[in-house]
């Protein structure tokens, strides 16, 4: 979703994402040299948002990071697991909004 925003021309913006695992105290957790697990305590799949052409002034409405975060949450689905306890998906097809 990330790459297809990144390729619309009506949006001023790219960004990427950087995974960014929380231990249990909402902390940024050491990556490095270290596996992380999605059961690990916390949340271990969190992920940051970064635009490219990061050129934020403090007290200036930027419009363009909020569109492209708006964009994206439209696009965005959340799927439960039904069967966390399983490895490996086992819910409906996971499909992109588009």
């Amino acid at each position: 979703m990330i790459d297809m925003l990144n390729l619309d021309q009506a949006i001023k913006e790219t960004a990427f994402l950087k995974g960014s695992p929380m231990g249990e105290n909402m902390d940024y957790r050491q990556t490095e040299n270290q596996k992380i697990y999605k059961n690990d305590p916390g949340l271990p799949m969190h992920a940051d948002l970064f635009y490219y052409n990061q050129e934020l002034e403090i007290g200036t409405v930027q419009t363009k990071y909020r569109q492209y975060a708006n964009e994206l949450a439209k696009m965005a689905s959340y799927y439960e697991d039904p069967t966390p306890h399983i490895n490996g998906w086992n819910g409906e097809e996971l499909t992109c909004k588009m």
